[in-house]
């Protein structure tokens, strides 16, 4: 069987045949995984959900395995993390237990519902169960198909797992092949593809409870892909060897002397298979391991002890029957001679003083009384001694009830504490939400209440710039004035310059003069107004800062 890799696109294939192809193959290990899960009541529905927590998927292996799978695991995960923990468990499970190799496959993607891989790995697990462990290759199963169908090789070529399994003639011949006279597959029409694959796919289920993984109709147009067909005929090839073992298996016969040994090894293999198939609980402590571990020793050490009392018991049975074939002769014999004795002494009463003629007598081995006895006391000592060994294996039974009820009672009790485990981690994760949750509030109202508090500093900031604006406008009119009021100097200075009489340069002089310190005062008062502004608009900027901080 190559190793290539299933969820690779193959080689000329276009999309759309892609997706028939994993449509396909999505049918087939579907079934294939409920044919094994439907052994324990489940069943999945989707592949891509229903495998995804590996809930599933480790109960699939524990029935592959045929024993729960030892560990922890979380029976109900919610979250992500847990559900990643439970794959991984699994994967690992397939690793070391299967000995299968998983390329290219991880737990986030069967989590995440990559169907192409969980059809990989389910694909590398059908590899193992129907291939690796019956010594079954690929090439193998398809000269195993040769073989049984020879008598309709002319008119049944079977030359691959593709084309020539499309018109159903293959299969059934198969199924004539493995149940004689069932179909008569000289008389099918190639041309009816779906009726003869229906024919086959029922005959199947019916008769040896092969699950229908293949659709008639994606056989028939070509559709169902090499792998999905090999799945399928390896159910075919395992029902032929079990029909085949069956047949060859030896015959046992039971005396009705050992009905009761009978039941008792029934009721071993009963309480065997019992104690093997008991549920696994995901953290239990050592202690409780470590006596349910003991217990099952115990249950394996007595049921091989019961066996070994069933075959001295079917022994010792034997031997008792010949020895009572041999009383039964013996006493025949005894009756037989007495009878003659008897004869020979009418006979001689008859006749007086005659000589008595021997009768004829049936010819038996003389056996002795002291013989005769002995075979007796030996019937009896081994009829006691079987007596003793009913009353040891119902003693044996009994205390196999009694193990299975410690059993069963530790059962319970694991369960319960399983339960008990859960329902912890559940009411761990919803304070962990509330927490989450009322943290989140908390940040809510803060948030709020600065927004609260930035938007009452704003409207604050807005006011003062406006009051601002409204003083900076104030000053800047006052500003306007003072140098109106200097132009109006300047002017008045220019015009009064000195030019006449000494009286008028005089005065003109001091009226000069006066207006100039008048300007002096203006100009100075200019200058202190524009120094005002100045730290106004720097005051102001430094508080819009410290409200936006």
């Amino acid at each position: 069987m190559t190793e290539d890799s299933v969820w690779t696109l193959k080689k000329g294939f276009t999309v759309e045949d892609e997706r028939q192809w994993e449509e396909v193959q999505t049918k087939t290990f579907q079934g294939w995984v409920n044919m094994h899960l439907e052994k324990i009541q489940e069943r999945v529905t989707n592949l891509e959900v229903d495998l995804c927590d590996g809930v599933k998927l480790i109960k699939l292996l524990e029935v592959l395995h045929g024993s729960p799978v030892e560990g922890r695991y979380y029976k109900n995960p919610k979250s992500r993390p847990y559900k990643i923990d439970n794959v991984n468990f699994a994967l690992s499970f397939i690793r070391d237990a299967f000995k299968v190799k998983l390329i290219g496959c991880s737990a986030e993607d069967i989590v995440d519902g990559n169907l192409k891989i969980i059809l990989g790995m389910l694909w590398r697990l059908i590899q193992k169960f129907h291939f690796s462990t019956d010594s079954v290759s690929r090439q193998s199963l398809l000269a195993w198909c040769r073989k049984i169908t020879e008598k309709f090789q002319d008119k049944i070529p079977i030359d691959n797992f593709h084309k020539s399994f499309q018109n159903g003639l293959a299969f059934c011949a198969i199924a004539h092949a493995i149940s004689p006279g069932s179909i008569d597959v000289a008389a099918l029409d190639p041309k009816d593809a779906v009726k003869n694959l229906s024919l086959a796919f029922s005959l199947g289920q019916d008769e040896y409870n092969i699950a229908k993984l293949l659709d008639p109709a994606d056989v028939s147009s070509g559709r169902a892909d090499e792998r999905s067909i090999i799945t399928y005929i390896s159910l075919w090839h395992k029902a032929f060897d079990d029909k085949t073992q069956k047949k060859t298996a030896p015959k046992v016969v039971v005396s009705s002397g050992v009905a009761s040994a009978a039941g008792a090894a029934g009721a071993a293999s009963s309480s065997s298979s019992s104690s093997s198939s008991l549920p696994v609980v995901s953290s239990v402590s050592p202690r409780v391991q470590t006596e349910l571990t003991a217990l099952k020793a115990q249950l394996e050490e007595r049921n091989a002890k019961i066996t070994s009392i069933t075959i001295n018991l079917e022994a010792a049975t034997r031997r008792a029957t010949d020895a009572e074939a041999k009383v039964e002769l013996l006493e025949k014999t005894v009756n037989v001679l007495r009878a003659s004795a008897e004869a020979a002494a009418a006979a001689a009463a008859a006749s007086g003083n005659a000589e008595p003629r021997s009768a004829p007598v049936e010819t038996a081995p003389a056996v002795s009384s002291v013989e005769l006895e002995a075979l007796k006391s030996d019937l009896e000592a081994k009829t006691a001694k079987l007596h003793a060994v009913d009353e040891e294996i119902t003693a044996k039974d009994e205390e196999i009830a009694s193990l299975n009820g410690k059993v069963d009672t530790l059962t319970k009790s694991l369960e319960s504490v399983q339960k008990e485990l859960e329902e912890t981690q559940e009411a761990l994760a919803s304070q962990q939400s509330q927490r989450r949750h009322k943290r989140s509030q908390e940040k809510s109202s803060s948030k709020k209440k600065g927004d609260k508090i930035l938007k009452k500093k704003e409207r604050e900031l807005e006011k003062l710039q406006t009051s601002t604006a409204s003083e900076l406008r104030s000053k800047n009119e006052e500003i306007k004035l003072l140098k109106s009021q200097l132009l109006k100097a300047q002017q008045t200075i220019r015009e009064t310059a000195p030019s006449g009489s000494s009286d008028e340069s005089e005065a003109a002089i001091k009226s000069f003069e006066f207006i100039k310190a008048e300007y002096e005062d203006l100009l100075h008062i200019v200058q202190v107004l524009e120094e005002d502004e100045k730290i106004m608009n720097k005051k102001n900027l430094r508080k819009g800062d410290s409200e936006k901080d």
